[in-house]
């Protein structure tokens, strides 16, 4: 099993340089990672604890069919945001990537640290 700190590495690794090459301050990263981690910690307990009129809930009680044909709409999303030079739009859409693609990771009990230890593996 891996220590939290080969965890914690492997996520400064992945997420600290900007677009530019340069790094981020570490507060930052964190920061970043938190919100992540934050967002995912909500799906989770919605899927945990029913809350009425929740769409998180909805997409849950739905079933898998339904979590992917939306994380699929969001991916074409994201190609047709990326023909455009409008960098608000394509923020926009990754956005909801993410956010659909942790519900997925939710529904098949994933957890950020699962996918980054193996990103890790991989460098």
């Amino acid at each position: 099993m891996k220590s939290k700190y080969v965890y914690l590495s492997a996520l400064l690794f992945i997420f600290s340089s900007s677009s530019t090459g340069a790094q981020v301050p570490v507060v930052e990263v964190k920061e970043n990672l938190n919100v992540l981690e934050n967002v995912y910690s909500v799906i989770r307990d919605r899927k945990d604890h029913l809350k009425g009129g929740s769409y998180t809930n909805y997409l849950f009680e739905k079933g898998i069919d339904k979590i992917l044909k939306k994380l699929g709409e969001q991916a074409t999303g994201i190609v047709v945001a990326a023909k455009n030079p409008n960098q608000d739009e394509i923020k926009y859409e990754i956005s909801d990537l993410l956010y659909y693609l942790m519900v997925l990771m939710a529904e098949r009990d994933i957890v950020w640290k699962d996918v980054t230890d193996d990103l890790a593996d991989r460098r």
